[in-house]
């Protein structure tokens, strides 16, 4: 049986293979033209080729392949593609099963011609079925897979030109299947007119469903010169423009196709540009979608040179019917200057829109625009004028009408001959709009004084005008109005201060209506954009109505601006009922700005109440609000206020100006808080809380601070006629408080009461603290130890005053160079003030003179001040480079408005010292110093400073009385001092023989020796700030009384400062203890 078989297969195998090579050539015609029937029905062209040869390992060979159309092509030609070569390899087997796999498919050299319809444009024939699935005999869809093709040198051409559009084409296609959702690979190159280059990378799902692809799409360096002749149409000469593009592009074959990237032009020129487009920016974002013929822009923006900006978004809902198109438009610059105007116009300035709606329904028809485009900087040249400094606002409206705008005031500016003989301003905003019913107009022309020539003698000026015109005309109502105003006009002998004109017309039942109100006199305006009156529905209340009220009173310094407000009142005879509703958007009172208030309320005949909000110019509200009785007897009223966050800088500024007070105060009000109620004329009942941060106070001129970042915390309590009120302070390192009491508060005779309390601080932190108000010659000064204070003031019946005490605590005080040093100091310091004048005449300081000394000094060693009303300071040391004086008490007590020292005692090199001092405030600091010095050793003293170390010794008795402005320093001194010497004990008189030879020189040392003498006397004057030696005397009689010894100054020939005195000193005692320390 199987032998049999195998027999019958190679019987049918040798008829099979005879019957071919007999009847090859018939079979091969056969085969091409079903292929050439199957591609024309399947491309809607007519394809023929020349040969077709099929091999079972050389595959598929079709030669020659040609395709030709009636609907496009070369003017006289049919053929708009042909093939050299097509070479596929399948597999065989594969047909069996109902489906095509090519491993390979060649296509070698094709060309593509493109030609051009009767109007001159070029047409790209339609393809029937791209990309759809081939169909076998029964017409059911059969699988095709391509693994990979290849195509190599493809051109395309345009009709009328002589070399190719696209030369060197070259195609790869890998794993192209309809059948399965395989992705395929896609590269596309090509060279444009032999110079740009195109490049196409992307993938394709042909087995998709739908199918599905995506690639990148550029170019470099393309020339525009192939479609010169069609930019020649819209007057954009290409010759020299090159263009390039970077795109991603993804879709489907059911949606559409999306692209994203940009497109670079160079070299653009236009007929309505004045000089070439250096470089041309698109960048798309766009969607074509395949089912509705639309393109969706989500955005495509142009940017070219510095001459345009712009963006548009929106869609074209059907590119068959034309260049239809609804979206936004954003112009962001379009350089007027570069603009190829009308001859003899020069233009400038730029136009930009934020948001343009543009929209086109008609293909026949013009777009419409919604939106409002600007110029500025705009400028117009022409032969008989110049308007200069435009800046307008164009606006395009919806329902089809334009209004224009001046963002600012332009000017005319005409030429020499021209009939305007000065420049003229002006400002338009005028706009129209057409309806059905009926169309609205309005229009606002301003002028500035100008001067037009009408002859040659004679002329029309005017100083300014205003030309309003409105109207609105419908089926059932019209209005309009008409007025204006020319300000000093004049026609050659013929003036006129002022010319206006006016008409209104308005239909309305039950409403009178007064706009434009306007109201001046001298030191006062008021003016409202519009009032209305009119009855209510009932007919039982007139409602008035105040638009745009705006106002100034100079001599209060008020103003307000933008107001709103509505008054109603009843117009039956009976209880009285008004209310009112009233808002403003800027003002000020007193010269304090606000930014926005409101104020409604109601009063009837039994009570009323009200509110009044202000918001102020920077930040911050008041709020009040009151009610009560009726007005016959309104008590007891109930009142809120509420402050919160409210800045002091811009409303206390002009108010402090008023009072004479040339400082700025700023801080915030954080909170404030009163509620109560008023029970009488003169009579509150409630509490009050205050909370206010960063409070400071400055110089206007300077700009030295007061005080700053204050912070103030604070409770009132009102009872009747009478409050209490306690506050904490705190700025830097100082903490302070304050209570009190104001009896009969709103009556005369008005009593005030209080205490201040002064935490301990820290010297150097209170000088931190109030940096400006410190005196420049403590800035820099060594400060130690800690201060306090304790004062009671009142107030009453005219006068103001207070005593207390600073008490000091380890205070040490050192010069910025170590010129002096003071400390520690320790006590308590009497303060003592009064708005009353007092006389401070009585109990002096004493006279500190030598005639007076042992009665004072008898004083001041046997008797001691009593204790009460005295408070006592204890310094350590006072030195001045070297120590001056030690172990010093001060018995201090307050009288009279002045702060007496009655007992002043302290050591000075191994004697003593005692004294007497006031100080007093009115009507200016100044300070009085006595001091008596006793036992001063004057060996001690020379001890102490290196340099005239063993110059003098002997014991010294003196006095000084000084005086002087507090605070002035040394320069403000005044007074007189007188020293004298003896020998007591140890210490002799003697002047040693340094001290000679310095005096007298070294010419004869052998005469010079220590020397005792009898005589010492020093007595100074100080005059300003200056000391005079008026006597200074060292002189010895010898036994037989003559005078062997004598050192004089000549009086009045000699002055010296007392400032450099002292200066010297410490820097003698400075030079003292370096040498002492050194080696």
């Amino acid at each position: 049986m199987r032998r049999a078989l195998l027999s019958i297969g190679a019987l049918c195998l040798l008829a099979f293979l005879v019957a071919f090579f007999l009847g090859r050539s018939a079979w091969k015609e056969w085969l091409l033209r079903g292929l050439e029937r199957r591609a024309s029905r399947s491309l809607g062209l007519e394809v023929r080729a020349e040969d077709l040869s099929v091999g079972l390992r050389q595959g598929l060979l079709v030669k020659g392949l040609r395709a030709k159309t009636d609907r496009a092509g070369p003017v006289g030609e049919r053929e708009i593609l042909a093939v050299e070569e097509i070479r596929a390899l399948p597999r065989w087997r594969s047909l069996v099963k109902g489906c095509v796999i090519l491993d390979s498919v060649q296509i070698a050299s094709p060309v593509l011609r493109i030609g051009q319809d009767d109007r001159g444009n070029w047409v790209f024939p339609g393809l029937a079925s791209f990309g759809r699935q081939g169909e076998n005999s029964s017409g059911k869809p059969f699988p095709v897979w391509i693994r990979q093709l290849a195509l190599e040198k493809g051109r395309v051409t345009l009709e009328g030109l002589e070399e190719p559009l696209v030369d060197h084409l070259k195609v790869h296609l890998q794993n192209f299947s309809t059948a399965s959702p395989e992705r395929g690979t896609l590269e596309v190159s090509a060279e444009i007119f032999s110079q740009g280059k195109i490049i196409l990378q992307g993938w394709i799902e042909a087995g998709a469903r739908p199918m599905r692809c995506a690639g990148r799409f550029s170019s470099t360096g393309v020339s525009l010169g192939p479609w010169k002749g069609w930019f020649a149409l819209h007057g954009i000469p290409v010759e020299n423009a090159r263009v390039g593009w970077d795109l991603a592009l993804e879709g489907d074959s059911e949606e559409g196709v999306s692209a994203r990237g940009q497109i670079v032009a160079g070299d653009v020129e236009s007929r309505h540009l004045l000089g070439p487009v250096r470089e041309a920016l698109v960048k798309v974002d766009v969607f074509y979608s395949f089912k509705e013929s639309s393109l969706r822009a989500s955005s495509l923006e142009i940017e070219a040179d510095d001459v345009l900006r712009a963006r548009f978004a929106g869609m074209f809902p059907d590119l068959k019917k034309g260049a239809l198109f609804e979206g936004t438009l954003r112009v962001d610059r379009i350089d007027l200057s570069r603009i190829r105007p009308p001859a003899e116009i020069r233009l400038a300035g730029f136009v930009s829109a934020d948001s343009l709606a543009i929209k086109r329904e008609k293909s026949e028809g013009m777009p419409t625009a919604e939106g409002v485009a600007r110029i500025q900087a705009g400028r117009a040249v022409c032969r008989d004028f110049t308007l200069a400094g435009a800046e307008l606002e164009i606006g395009f409206l919806r329902q089809g009408g334009i209004s224009l705008k001046t963002l600012r005031p332009a000017s005319f500016i005409g030429t020499r001959d021209g009939p305007l003989v000065r420049p003229v301003w002006f400002r338009l905003a005028a706009d129209a709009v057409f309806e059905e019913k009926g169309f609205r107009l309005q229009g606002r022309l301003g002028l500035g004084g100008s001067e037009v020539r009408l002859g040659r003698q004679s002329g029309l000026s005017w100083k300014g005008a205003e030309l309003r015109i409105r109207g609105n005309l419908d089926r059932n109502r019209a209005e309009a109005r008409l007025d204006g105003a020319i300000e000093g006009l004049r026609y050659g002998d013929l003036m006129s201060p002022l010319v206006s004109t006016g008409l209104v017309l308005e239909r309305s039942d039950g409403k009178l209506a007064l706009r434009q109100v306007r109201i001046e006199g001298k030191g006062f305006s008021l003016s409202a954009g519009a009032v209305t009156l009119e009855e209510s529905e009932k007919k039982d209340k007139a409602v008035a109505k105040l638009e745009k009220l705006a106002g100034a009173y100079s001599a209060a310094d008020f103003e307000v601006k933008g107001s709103e407000g509505e008054i109603a009142w009843a117009l039956r005879p009976g209880p009285v009922d008004l209310a009112w509703n009233f808002s403003c958007r800027e003002g000020r009172a007193e010269g304090v700005p606000f930014a926005g208030l409101a104020t409604s309320g109601r009063v009837q005949s039994s009570g009323f109440q009200g509110s009044l909000s202000v918001h102020g110019a920077d930040s911050g509200t008041i709020r009040m609000r009151a009610k009560g009785k009726g007005p016959d007897k309104p008590f007891p009223i109930q009142i809120e206020i509420q402050i919160d966050d409210w800045d002091l800088k811009n409303a206390t500024g002009p108010l402090l100006a008023k009072v004479g007070l040339e400082m700025d105060l700023s801080g915030r009000v954080h909170r404030g808080r009163f509620d109560g109620s008023v029970t009488g004329p003169d009579e509150i009942t409630g509490r009050l809380v205050l909370d206010v941060t960063g409070l400071s106070a400055a110089r206007r001129e300077t700009g030295r601070f007061f005080f700053k970042d204050l912070a103030l915390k604070g409770e009132a309590a009102f009872q009747g006629a009478d409050a209490s009120a306690n506050l904490t302070a705190d700025c830097g390192a100082v903490h302070a408080r304050v209570t009190g009491t104001v009896k009969s508060f709103g009556r005369p005779g008005r009593a005030i009461s209080g205490h201040l309390s002064v935490a301990p601080v820290e010297l150097a932190a209170l000088r931190e603290t109030f940096w400006d108000l410190t005196p420049d010659g403590m800035l820099y000064m060594g400060l130690e130890g800690r201060v306090s204070a304790e004062i009671g003031f009142a107030s009453g019946d005219g006068v103001f005053g207070g005593e207390g005490a600073v008490a000091v605590e380890e205070v040490r005080l050192q010069g910025e160079y170590g010129q002096f040093a003071v400390g520690p100091v320790n006590g308590r310091i009497p303060v003592s003030f009064s708005s009353r004048p007092v006389d401070t005449s009585s109990e002096p300081v004493p006279d500190f003179t030598r005639s007076a000394y042992e009665s004072l000094l008898e004083g001041f060693e046997f008797l001691r001040p009593a204790d009460s009303g005295f408070q006592t300071i204890t310094i350590g040391g006072i030195a001045v480079g070297f120590p001056l004086l030690e172990n010093i008490e001060l018995s201090l007590r307050s009288q009279k408005g002045c702060v007496r020292i009655d007992r002043i005692v302290g050591e000075v090199f191994g004697g003593r010292i005692y004294g007497q001092a006031r100080v007093r405030a009115d009507p200016a600091p100044r300070f009085e110093l006595g001091l008596l010095a006793r036992g001063v050793r004057l060996s001690s003293l020379c001890d102490a400073i290196r340099p005239i170390q063993g110059y003098l010794s002997g014991c010294v008795d003196g006095t000084l009385r000084i005086n002087g402005p507090a605070g002035a320093g040394l320069k403000g001194l005044s007074g007189r001092a007188e020293f004298w010497s003896y020998g007591e004990g140890c210490e002799k008189t003697r002047i040693s023989r340094q001290l000679l030879e310095k005096i007298a020189g070294r010419s004869m040392p052998m005469l010079f020796r220590d020397r005792p003498y009898d005589r010492g006397v020093l007595t100074v004057l100080v005059n300003k700030g200056f000391m005079v030696f008026q006597e200074l005397e060292i002189s010895n009689k010898n036994l037989i009384g003559m005078t062997d010894l004598s050192v004089r100054v000549a009086p009045q020939n000699n002055r010296i400062a007392v400032d450099h005195v002292m200066s010297s000193l410490a820097a003698a005692a400075e030079r003292a203890r370096n040498a002492q320390t050194s080696p």
